[in-house]
């Protein structure tokens, strides 16, 4: 469980959000997540995904994508590295990768609003790298 104040802004429908301690202010942390699913328009296999940053400086960071193309939106489209999750700020369990589809998806957020808390319970793989990467727990 990650513990914020109350500066908070949540996309249900879209299951992105984005955090921060300090509202209006680059100090104290800002964490942006993302789940849904990989099969949505414009996908990267990044369910899970997020960046992190502490007194506006990048912690954790997505590296992005190269330049756009044919080939991007092509049938090959997740042979290339920047739409593969591994590079999403996602682990790869025992080798594998997410895969594009909607049956790859988050299953579940859960926002308690009593103390303005995040329970990520995405997926596994989104659980034991937060929890490494943030010592939580």
């Amino acid at each position: 469980m990650i513990k914020l104040s109350r500066y908070l802004l949540i996309f249900s429908f879209y299951q992105v959000l984005s955090l921060r301690s300090i509202q209006g202010s680059s100090k104290g942390l800002f964490l942006g997540a993302k789940g849904g699913n990989n099969d949505e328009n414009h996908n990267h296999n990044d369910v899970g995904n997020f960046v992190l940053y502490l007194d506006g400086e990048p912690a954790i960071i997505d590296v992005g994508v190269a330049t756009y193309t044919n080939r991007t939106f092509g049938k090959d489209r997740y042979k290339l590295w920047y739409m593969q999750s591994q590079w999403h700020n996602l682990p790869s369990i025992n080798g594998v990768m997410q895969h594009e589809g909607g049956q790859y998806k988050a299953k579940m957020y859960h926002l308690n609003p009593l103390q303005m808390a995040v329970n990520f319970n995405w997926t596994l793989q989104v659980l034991i790298q937060l929890k490494r990467m943030l010592k939580i727990g």
